[in-house]
């Protein structure tokens, strides 16, 4: 059985909810990084990573960074988006509550998602 969000996640939702964030991606990283402080090639796992914005702020700043999002069209933006910025970032589609099938126990040093900031 589909859950709701199955199909509410399509490329023009995403427009919607990532397009005008876009710029504050930037900031966002460097308040987490500010407030972790992980070393240069510390693997991170952007989950629910949408189109991407912080998975490729994250590879800038020269992080082992993989983004995992459900939505195949939004992982395709991703994709693109990372070739354009000409960063490393390893798109995985999968859902977020089953991450067994895709990663392996204590394989990251950090996991972000960004459902909890105030825009």
């Amino acid at each position: 059985m589909k859950e709701w969000w199955q199909k509410f996640f399509i490329p023009l939702a995403g427009e919607v909810m990532f397009s005008p964030r876009e710029a504050q991606a930037k900031v966002e990283v460097d308040q987490v990084l500010k407030n972790v402080r992980l070393p240069k090639g510390a693997k991170i796992l952007d989950l629910a990573c949408g189109t991407g914005r912080h998975s490729i702020q994250f590879a800038k700043k020269d992080y082992d960074v993989t983004g995992l999002d459900f939505t195949l069209g939004f992982i395709k933006t991703a994709m693109q988006s990372s070739d354009k910025h000409k960063v490393k970032v390893n798109f995985v589609r999968g859902d977020m509550k089953k991450l067994k099938p895709h990663f392996g126990a204590n394989e990251f040093d950090l996991v972000e998602t960004w459902r909890s900031l105030r825009y």
